[in-house]
């Protein structure tokens, strides 16, 4: 009998069985009357392996994916430790392949090719690109930076005129700019910057275009929305197109918000003057399409889209594509 009892309680060791009760299986080796079986019985049930208590397996959530574009400050180049002497992008690179504008300059373009006519179809794109070349100026804080900017209408459609550039304008610059942390009401402020810019045409007179300014400009973000208050200063310089400051106004706005992958970008211009209010509004929208190829929609209304067109409004709409993601 006890050498059934023994067994049975070896038996229970199998990990593959179902666990016993403990206290039920103590108070049956206490109740055997030899002392060796006695001792036999606790010892198999001391052998017996502790079944493993269940452990919870902590889940760890999975991120939701990033969007293609992030709030451009959070990628300004003077807070992402770029390397110094290396070429980035800097304003937005794009290209227009359908551009359409239907308000034309024709009196400019007769200048340049008289008794022809200027297609209100063309190709409109920008390049633009910085350098750094000194990084941390003082106290671990401010970068100098060079950078280029070429904005180009091309009518590429225009076979009659052998299919020329209407207008290129050229956009040096030279700037410092400094991370900052600094709450505003509602908004917290992420870059203060000052700079030099020249812009012209590299035309001859009567469509040469220049001007020279000095400008500051700050950057605040909240979640994802963004904005870049730039005003700025002409300094005197020559005769051509002294009263660009009329129609360009006296600095500029830029909005920014992101929605998913969608980015939509807003810039504002005016002279702040009553009663002869002159200025310009450019919208924006990127959008995907196709694993890095990104979309890209413009439209254009008011005064200096190009420096030959400064004096004169436009009201363009084009399609096209992004080149480089917004900075």
């Amino acid at each position: 009998m006890y050498d059934q009892i023994l067994l049975a309680a070896l038996l229970q060791t199998d990990p593959q069985t179902k666990p016993v009760d403990l206290a039920a299986e103590v108070s049956r080796c206490a109740t055997i009357e030899s002392a060796t079986e006695r001792l036999r019985c606790f010892d198999a049930l001391a052998a017996r392996p502790t079944p493993p208590s269940p452990v919870a397996t902590a889940v760890t959530p999975t991120p939701a994916p990033a969007p293609d574009w992030q709030v451009p400050l959070e990628r300004w180049g003077f807070m992402a430790n770029r390397p110094t002497l290396k070429l980035t992008p800097y304003k937005l690179n794009y290209i227009l392949p359908a551009s359409y504008n239907d308000t034309r300059n024709e009196a400019a373009w007769q200048e340049l090719h008289p008794g022809e006519n200027i297609d209100d179809v063309e190709v409109k794109f920008q390049l633009s690109a910085q350098v750094k070349i000194w990084d941390n100026i003082y106290q671990g804080n401010g970068d100098l930076w060079l950078a280029y900017s070429q904005l180009s209408f091309w009518q590429m459609y225009n076979s009659d005129s052998s299919s020329p550039f209407r207008e290129t304008n050229y956009e040096p610059e030279a700037y410092v700019a400094w991370a900052m942390d600094r709450e505003f009401p509602g908004m917290t402020g992420r870059m203060l910057k000052v700079g030099f810019v020249h812009q012209s045409n590299g035309r001859s007179k009567p469509l040469s275009r220049s001007w020279n300014r000095v400008y500051a400009a700050v950057a605040a973000e909240r979640g994802n929305f963004a904005l870049q208050l730039k005003p700025w200063y002409r300094l005197p310089e020559g005769k051509d197109n002294p009263d660009i400051a009329d129609y360009l106004g006296y600095g500029e706005l830029d909005l920014y918000y992101t929605r998913g992958n969608h980015l939509f970008h807003v810039l504002w211009r005016n002279n702040l003057d009553i009663e002869g209010n002159r200025g310009a509004i450019q919208l924006d929208w990127g959008f995907p399409i196709h694993k890095g190829l990104k979309g890209y929609v413009q439209y254009f209304n008011g005064y200096g889209e190009s420096l030959l067109d400064y004096n004169v409004s436009s009201n363009r709409i084009g399609l096209g594509f992004m080149l480089t993601d917004w900075l």
